[in-house]
Parts: structure tokens; sequence; C-alpha cells
């Protein structure tokens, strides 16, 4: 996605339409991320227990108490990748532009 970013909004051009545009969605994508975790941790409970009916449990799992931690960790991973994608998008020149138009 970060790539898909940097190739509608090349550096070339400015970089503050594609900045803003990584920012909003790397908050988008670690908010997914922290979500589909949380189904994860809870199916993955679910079968260690071999029943539907967490109960108690359900607080016990360590994802649900690292939320904060987790979502700025998703968020710097992101950014890093996109920061990657951002220094090969100004090498590229126009011939990634020209993918999404």
């Amino acid at each position: 996605m970060a790539r898909l970013v940097w190739r509608r909004f090349p550096p070339a051009e400015g970089r503050l339409a594609g900045v803003v545009a990584t920012v909003l969605i790397s908050a988008v994508f670690s908010l997914a991320g922290l979500l589909l975790g949380e189904l994860w941790s809870i199916a993955a409970e679910t079968l260690r227990v071999s029943n539907g009916h967490l109960s108690y449990r359900a607080d016990r799992i360590p994802w649900n108490h690292h939320l904060p931690v987790i979502f700025a960790g998703c968020i710097a991973i992101f950014l890093t990748i996109a920061g990657l994608c951002a220094r090969s998008a100004g090498h590229a020149g126009d011939s990634d532009v020209r993918f999404l138009r």
C-alpha cells in the first residue's frame, strides 16, 4: 500500500501530499492490524481452551493489555516501509506513475 501511495504522489512532484496520505493510511492499516490481532488472539485462546465461552479468560489474553504499544509499533513499521518506498520512488522516475493513471 505504501508503494501505491508513493506512485500516486511521487516525491518529484512534492512530498507533502504523499506524507499526509502515508500518515493517514498508516493509522488505518495499524487499526486494522490491531483488530485482526485481537481476533486472532481470541481465536487462539478459544482453540487452546476448546470452548467458545472464554468468560474471565478473555481478560488474561496479553494482546488486550498492550494495545497502545502494538498500535504505535504497527504505525512505526508502516512508516518505515513507506519511507523505503518513498526513497525508491524518488529514483524510479515517471515510469511508475503511469501505472496508476
